[in-house]
């Protein structure tokens, strides 16, 4: 049964003349080779679609930058105009304060601004109000000045007072020299930390 449709086959195929095949096969080429430019050029175009949406990406991200870098300048000419703006203040605030300064310390020396004085136990009871552990110079009660106020570690607090020169004449005045006073102090005195509270002394101004 299969020889027979073989057979049947092979006389049919020896029936085509060969020009229709050679016909058929170029017809076949043809074809062939056009899909194969449709093919490129499909290739081509999807190749040149990629490139485009690179550079469009690139754009969008050079865009996006230049975005970023606009609204940082203008944030940073904000705050330079904030900036410039305290400074002004500032300078304003201090050339008030220094002619305040000047104005009630000119009255002070003229005598028509009395000075705000307190008497000792009124001080000695701020101290203990303020601080109550604050210390005192054994030894110089007669070079006390008062009360000193500011901030002390992590607060607010009051120390004594003492007048550095009253201190050395007390010394001297218990027989030492000018420099054997100077030099007690600055080592047994000054250098006689005990804390935050340790009593100050001040080398006063005399204009």
């Amino acid at each position: 049964m299969n020889d027979d449709i073989w057979d049947r086959a092979k006389r049919m195929a020896s029936g085509i003349p060969e020009v229709a095949l050679e016909a058929a096969l170029e017809a076949e080429r043809a074809a062939c080779a056009r899909e194969s430019e449709r093919a490129a050029v499909a290739v081509s175009k999807i190749a040149e679609a990629h490139a485009r949406l690179n550079e469009l990406d690139s754009e969008n991200s050079r865009l996006r930058l230049q975005l970023s870098e606009s609204h940082l300048n203008a944030r940073v000419n904000e705050l330079v105009k904030e900036c410039s703006r305290h400074e002004a203040e500032a300078r304003r605030a201090r050339d008030e304060s220094r002619v305040a300064r000047d104005a009630v310390q000119s009255l002070m020396r003229s005598g028509a601004l009395p000075r705000v004085t307190a008497s000792r136990e009124e001080i000695e009871d701020m101290l203990k109000d303020i601080s109550p552990e604050a210390l005192y110079a054994d030894g110089l009660d007669d070079a006390f000045l008062g009360a000193a106020e500011g901030w002390q570690g992590h607060g607010h607090a009051a120390v004594a007072a003492y007048d550095y020169d009253a201190c050395v004449r007390i010394f001297m005045s218990q027989g030492m020299t000018h420099d054997e006073a100077e030099e007690w102090m600055e080592i047994n005195v000054l250098g006689a930390y005990v804390g935050e509270l340790t009593p100050i002394f001040i080398r006063t101004y005399k204009p």
